[in-house]
């Protein structure tokens, strides 16, 4: 008798365990089945919005073609086209593609013709106009591309000496840029000094010369050397000089008057740059390695 007391227990859970057999079996199905669901209603949503997005750039991209086209040929295609439809035009370009394309050629020619016209007195307000356009359109690249702790205004305090037959040239910035990213294993990064100098200006035309200058400290010769005219119609989204450690360094004119300019040198990452300036294929190289890594 007490030997079969073991036996009606084990009988009893066998009992027990096939009745929640089924019970088990449909919880797992019922969880399975909903959090299969939840998964691809998540997926689906998140779907739906890749798709929403992709089709608004489409969209977008799509009018924005049309409007450069509609621009270029009404606008600026017509050597005709009224002096205010010109400025109109470029204005429409420059707030919408500054940071897509080059536009400082376009804001040199229409300025240039605006200058050339038989009564140049009357389109005075509209070359005010236009330099208004180009400081609005540096000021804005200015803030997407460098912090304010990497802005650093200097000026050209006086056109007389830079006019002078002798004047060789002026230093207007010395600046050690430290790398704005970390240091990486290779050493590849490190601090450089800039050095920017004025070496003429054009009172007519509103531009001045600058020499910029990069070199490492371990290192006789520059590793960044550039002449080049400086006017209120380059912008610095695609107006910049690659310096080492995939990053940028561009100067903007903010003021232009009788006797002095004032300058802004920004320095910013490679990625901050404008879509349209690439890297360079063994930064690329270089990139890949370093993560691998």
């Amino acid at each position: 008798m007490a030997s079969s007391k073991p036996k009606d227990r084990w009988e009893k859970a066998d009992i027990v365990l096939k009745a929640l057999l089924p019970v088990a079996v449909a919880a797992v199905g019922y969880f399975g089945t909903s959090y299969l669901s939840d998964r691809q209603h998540a997926e689906s949503t998140k779907q739906f919005y890749t798709d929403l997005l992709a089709r608004r750039e489409e969209s977008d991209s799509n009018l924005r073609k049309e409007m450069f086209r509609y621009v270029i040929d009404n606008f600026l295609g017509n050597p005709q086209a009224d002096p205010v439809k010109m400025v109109v035009g470029l204005e429409m370009l420059a707030l919408n593609f500054h940071d897509s394309f080059d536009l400082s050629p376009l804001f040199k020619d229409v300025h240039a013709a605006l200058q050339k016209m038989q009564n140049a007195e009357s389109t005075k307000a509209l070359r005010t106009r236009l330099i208004d356009i180009s400081k609005e359109i540096a000021d804005r690249q200015a803030a997407s591309l460098a912090d304010v702790d990497h802005r650093w205004d200097t000026e050209i305090s006086d056109f007389a000496e830079t006019l002078a037959p002798n004047f060789g040239s002026k230093l207007l910035l010395k600046r050690d840029l430290k790398p704005l990213s970390e240091p990486t294993t290779s050493g590849r990064q490190s601090t450089v000094n800039l050095t920017l100098e004025v070496l003429a200006v054009d009172t007519i035309q509103q531009t001045a010369q600058l020499r910029l200058e990069v070199r490492r400290a371990d290192a006789p010769q520059p590793v960044v050397e550039r002449a080049f005219w400086l006017s209120y119609f380059d912008f610095p989204a695609l107006n910049n000089v690659r310096l080492p450690n995939r990053e940028r360094v561009a100067v903007a004119l903010r003021r232009f008057d009788g006797n002095s300019a004032q300058l802004q040198v920004l320095h910013f990452p490679e990625t901050r740059a404008s879509l349209k300036e690439k890297p360079y294929f063994d930064d690329l190289i270089f990139e890949m390695k370093h993560r691998a890594d």
